[in-house]
């Protein structure tokens, strides 16, 4: 399966939180969230464009410089083990059931005092919801996968996340995919 990248979008809402939307097309129409998986959707650094993405690469090797050149390098997707994501680590929703579970978040954060993060992630929605209306959202389907409920030997402890949320959405009459990134960091 190809997966061509054509769309990317990084917004910063407040100092450290981060909204990233990728559109892309497969060779493959109505792809199974298995398939995009296995081949490798998840894999590449979709959270950068190009350009963005050489230029923390240079500065990332300039501050583990010191390191040999055989050490292991452990690569991640926001707080998770790259090569430990699978299937089960997502929830299928409709468009319905995705905007509620994000409200379900809004208002957990309220009622907890996390006024900040409630905000921020109300902006995010708000904004990207925009967004989604433009390619069929209501019939779409959605894949929503909460960091915080990957097992722990799946994470990666030096790297703190407030939350981070992939979602994942593909439609039946369409090749094309949407890989959406809320976190903060």
């Amino acid at each position: 399966m190809l997966l061509n990248h054509i769309e990317h979008e990084f917004k910063i809402i407040d100092e450290n939180g981060f909204g990233v939307f990728n559109v892309l097309e497969s060779d493959n129409p109505n792809a199974s969230l298995k398939d995009l998986l296995k081949f490798g959707l998840l894999k590449k650094p979709y959270f950068y464009s190009d350009d963005q993405l050489k230029i923390r690469n240079d500065k990332f090797k300039s501050y583990f410089k010191s390191f040999p050149e055989e050490s292991d390098v452990i690569e991640l997707y926001g707080p998770i083990i790259k090569g430990s994501i699978v299937e089960s680590d997502f929830i299928e929703l409709n468009y319905e059931d995705y905007l509620l579970k994000i409200e379900e978040y809004i208002c957990y954060w309220r009622n907890e005092g996390w006024n900040k993060l409630a905000d921020q992630l109300n902006l995010f929605q708000l904004y990207y919801t925009q967004k989604l209306a433009l390619e069929n959202s209501k019939t779409r389907k959605f894949y929503f996968c909460d960091a915080e409920n990957i097992a722990k030997p799946r994470l990666q402890k030096l790297i703190s996340y407030e939350y981070f949320f992939t979602i994942i959405t593909t439609h039946e009459d369409s090749n094309k995919i949407i890989v959406i990134n809320l976190g903060r960091d």
